[in-house]
């Protein structure tokens, strides 16, 4: 099998794992942070963060081969002859004990790696985690958990503050998502636009028409994996279908997880009205009708630690940080992953491959979730992913912009729009009120720099609108950072 999708460090593990190559080594951006955790000093035990079928087990299966490593896995939701012994809070004891259960008769710190997976069974050993970093940090220790957010809400006053790590982790990206379909050569090809080098019209249809599948597919490893065997649109619904379904299963599952009752027929409306409501100004009654706004907040916050959502908070800020100014009475829901958005929303799959400009299709929804879920993972892993965006509820002059974007001590604006430039009318109010010198736009149109000029009070202000296709959302850090002076403003 030819993988050179992957990284030659990958390509050498896959010569003994070919049956598994698709599904478990698809290459993932987070597996440099794990390695870089691994071979860290002093190193503490990581919690590996995300929704369900994500690929965080998968990932740290790759850690344990890349490297040589021996893989102690307990899940925990099978029963384990350690678990009495947690109490005693002595981690070298349960490892010894785990080493037998995989058939070693020793274990050596430099060559093992200790995998606790599903947590949320077993919240002792999230306070297990202090000990193993203050009696046997020798040792790497991993844990994840589908539902694991539940549980780190509730052990707050056992929590081992500062004696853990984490590392967020989303659905996989576009440029993963060109890896996995064997497409390194367009992937280069992409990394090297510029707003000085734009590419050629053939090359742009290229990336496009790919863009297009990834809005059908998503970044679900195991869609991704029916995309690569081509086997179908009809096996690739299928597929998200199934975990649109083990999500819902889940949702009976949160009462073990909490205190707060959560009501499982609120939970489900949300669920489901959700992709209707992407990119909007959330109303609880547009949610739900009958529920109380309390009731419906509280749910939210549910499908928030389940990391099926994220919020996107409206900010006033115009620098860093934009939570500074967060309105946590504004918000916008996305969902977790454009693929099942297609899915659950049902739209034409004829309609996304044909549309001369995506951001008409859908209102705009699938494009605007596709950004938002990118934006989730610009930075880096050890981030907890946050949105923001900015509006004006003025009577007459309503106004709101998609995105706001912080990198490198500055806010960028960025707006999801078809049309012409001058018909952005949001960002025009944003422009007159805060004066950032850069704005993005993304669209399905080639690379575009314009000089924008606003006159205000008899002063003229100008600043650079640059208008990107959605499929360079993950080169956003690098082109910003290749940005001219404009005005003595962006430096």
């Amino acid at each position: 099998m030819n993988c050179y999708y992957c990284p030659e460090k990958y390509r050498i593990i896959l010569k003994s794992y070919p049956e598994k190559c698709h599904l478990i080594f698809m290459y993932r951006t987070i597996h440099q942070y794990l390695t870089s955790w691994f071979t860290q000093s002093n190193r503490k035990p990581l919690i590996l963060r995300g929704a369900r079928q994500v690929g965080k087990t998968s990932s740290v299966r790759i850690l344990a081969r890349e490297l040589g490593l021996t893989l102690l896995e307990a899940n925990m939701e099978d029963p384990h002859s350690f678990i009495s012994l947690l109490k005693n809070n002595q981690p070298k004891e349960i490892f010894e004990i785990m080493a037998l259960e995989h058939g070693l008769d020793e274990i050596r710190p430099d060559k093992v790696l200790i995998f606790f997976d599903e947590v949320q069974e077993c919240p002792e050993i999230i306070s297990f985690l202090r000990y193993c970093f203050e009696r046997a940090n020798e040792f790497a220790v991993i844990c994840a958990g589908s539902l694991l957010e539940f549980t780190l809400a509730e052990i707050q006053t056992s929590f081992p503050v500062g004696r853990v790590e984490y590392l967020y982790m989303g659905p996989m990206t576009f440029e993963e998502y060109l890896l996995a379909n064997s497409k390194q050569g367009l992937l280069d090809r992409m990394r090297k636009i510029t707003l000085l080098k734009d590419t050629s019209t053939a090359v742009h249809q290229l990336l496009e028409k790919e863009f297009r599948e990834y809005l059908l597919c998503g970044g679900m490893p195991e869609a991704v994996k029916v995309q690569t065997e081509k086997s179908g649109i009809l096996a690739l619904e299928k597929v998200k279908a199934s975990i649109l379904d083990s999500y819902r299963s889940d949702f009976s599952k949160y009462n073990q997880y909490t205190r707060l009752k959560p009501n499982i027929n609120i939970i489900q409306s949300i669920f489901d009205r959700l992709p209707f409501q992407i990119g909007n100004k959330i109303k609880y009654s547009k949610l739900v009708d009958s529920a109380r706004a309390e009731q419906v907040k509280k749910s939210i916050s549910f499908l928030e630690k389940a990391r099926i959502l994220t919020m996107s908070y409206h900010s006033a800020a115009s620098t860093p940080p934009l939570k500074a100014l967060k309105n946590e009475k504004w918000f916008k829901l996305f969902y977790l992953d454009v693929g099942l958005v297609q899915t659950q929303f049902g739209v034409s799959i004829e309609a996304i491959k044909t549309a001369r400009n995506l951001n008409d299709v859908a209102n705009g929804i699938l494009t605007e979730q596709f950004i938002a879920q990118h934006l989730n993972q610009l930075k880096p892993a050890f981030y907890n992913p946050e949105l923001y965006h900015w509006g004006r509820n003025n009577k007459g002059s309503e106004a709101e912009v998609d995105f706001l974007f912080e990198f490198e001590g500055r806010v960028y604006p960025i707006e999801v729009k078809s049309g012409t430039s001058k018909t952005m009318r949001s960002l025009v109010m944003l422009q007159k009120e805060k004066r950032f010198p850069v704005a993005f736009r993304f669209y399905s149109g080639p690379v575009k720099t314009e000089i924008m000029s606003l006159t205000m009070e008899n002063e003229n202000f100008k600043y650079q609108l640059i208008s990107l296709p959605h499929y360079l959302i993950e080169q956003l850090p690098k082109i910003i950072k290749a940005l001219p002076p404009i005005n003595g403003n962006n430096s």
